[in-house]
């Protein structure tokens, strides 16, 4: 059966066809992606707050081994 068929039997069966229209074309943004977006930004700043701090960190404790190594001295 053809569309041509099939619409001709829909509207022998007294169902309405070509009723269709064009639909708007465009980006919807999700509630949920946006939220998880958010998030993950949130996260990012966090990691980055916390790799900063590590990195202080380490370097003193690599001035610590380094005198520790040397024979000490007074901090």
């Amino acid at each position: 059966m053809t569309a041509d068929e099939i619409k001709k039997a829909l509207e022998e069966m007294g169902i309405p066809v070509n009723q269709w229209k064009k639909t708007n074309t465009g980006t919807v943004k999700s509630p949920i992606l946006e939220k998880q977006k958010e998030a993950l930004n949130q996260m990012k700043s966090l990691l980055e707050i916390q790799l900063e701090r590590d990195q202080h960190t380490l370097s003193h404790l690599h001035v610590a081994l380094q005198k520790a190594k040397h024979g000490g001295g007074g901090q």
